[in-house]
């Protein structure tokens, strides 16, 4: 039986939901990745093989959010027989050995989850906005992956490692996880705190270098919103923090179901892998929906309704139709003699590739190459 005062993520249709759900979507998501690389005759990147790695991983997350389930370690209350006169922090059972090694497992794979999905964006920015490896961006870029890497290898030894050679504490009793395991959940606050700053320099990088293109204001909206889809996450994270925080500064709390803790901890880092993995794929697998007639019409709409609300603001653009920084990709990838000169990123030098006014054809071709996807 379930708890009144369960919260809707810790009840166990909400995490099956959440493992079954997002586990389907990031798959079928994934798939049409590599199709859309297929049909644009893009060869496959890192980006997209590091994007696969992050699916599998999530998806044993969410096998084990079902299994937990389905043995009612997850998202049911902790049973303790009524004859029990102790502290909750001293009762060790089955259900409390299960439910610590399902999320000790978790626990292992979700470092290395997050890290490929957070090298897989940059190196999806790096085939964007790098022509050449000598750019300011290209440079950042390689910073924030090395940055990236070393947070992946420090968390995953530190979450292997965290109760030194004490393993068995993990599924003991709180009491003795407390004693052999300490720091622990400092530790797991550092680690949220980190992944959200990681996420949300993520989400904000390719803003200034779309706004520093030729395009008109609609466009760069746009195009914003195509590459600041990674932010879906940084709410996941930023929830993650907040139960993280709530429970260093709590401690072992003895009125605390210890199985719907963990039930949280669980769901929320399953949302931040699904959510992430979906979100930095769709600017690649957009553009299998270019051709569709419901896709072009809603383009269509959100261009017209952006066009008239900018149309009275003091700060609208030119009005010329510079298109979606696929474009300048596809003239970059036509004439490789340009690029192999350049010495910035496209960002820096789209006066290279793309005219400063186009007509209203080259305009609604402009509006198809939106839904392309990008690569080179």
């Amino acid at each position: 039986m379930t708890s009144p005062d369960q919260a809707y993520f810790q009840t166990p249709s909400h995490v099956v939901a959440a493992g079954v759900v997002l586990s389907v979507v990031d798959v079928v998501a994934v798939g049409l990745r590599f199709l859309a690389r297929t049909r644009q005759k893009q060869r496959f990147g890192l980006d997209d093989y590091l994007m696969a790695l992050a699916t599998i991983l999530t998806v044993a997350i969410g096998i084990l959010l079902v299994y937990g389930v389905s043995q009612r370690t997850f998202g049911y209350p902790l049973r303790i027989p009524a004859n029990f006169t102790g502290s909750p922090l001293d009762f060790s059972s089955d259900q409390i050995a299960l439910t610590t090694k399902i999320q000790y497992s978790y626990a292992i794979i979700l470092p290395p989850a997050l890290g490929c999905i957070k090298m897989s964006i940059i190196l999806f920015y790096m085939r964007i906005f790098c022509v050449t490896t000598d750019s300011k961006t290209h440079t950042l870029l390689v910073l924030l992956g090395v940055l990236t890497g070393l947070w992946t290898i420090t968390f995953s030894f530190s979450t292997i490692f965290q109760c030194g050679l004490n393993m068995w504490a993990l599924w003991s009793t709180a009491n003795n996880f407390g004693k052999y395991c300490p720091n622990t959940m400092t530790k797991a606050v550092v680690q949220c705190i980190s992944d959200l700053i990681v996420d949300v320099m993520l989400a904000v990088f390719p803003i200034p270098l779309v706004w520093r293109l030729n395009l008109s204001t609609s466009n760069k909206i746009t195009a914003t919103a195509v590459f600041s889809l990674g932010a879906v996450a940084i709410v996941a994270s930023l929830l993650r923090l907040i139960m993280e925080t709530k429970l260093m500064v709590q401690g072992l709390d003895p009125s605390a179901d210890e199985i719907l803790v963990i039930t949280e901890f669980m769901y929320w880092g399953m949302v931040e892998c699904g959510t992430g993995i979906f979100a930095g794929s769709l600017p690649v697998i957009q553009s299998l929906f270019r051709n569709m007639p419901w896709a072009s019409r809603l383009i269509h709409t959100t261009r017209t309704t952006a066009s008239s609300w900018l149309s009275g603001s003091r700060w609208h653009g030119t009005g010329s139709t510079i298109g979606h920084p696929a474009i300048l990709l596809e003239d970059a990838s036509k004439g490789q003699h340009q690029a192999k000169t350049s010495t910035g990123s496209i960002s820096d030098h789209y006066h290279q590739y793309v005219p400063q006014h186009r007509g209203e054809n080259e305009a609604s071709e402009t509006e198809q190459t939106l839904w392309r996807g990008s690569g080179v």
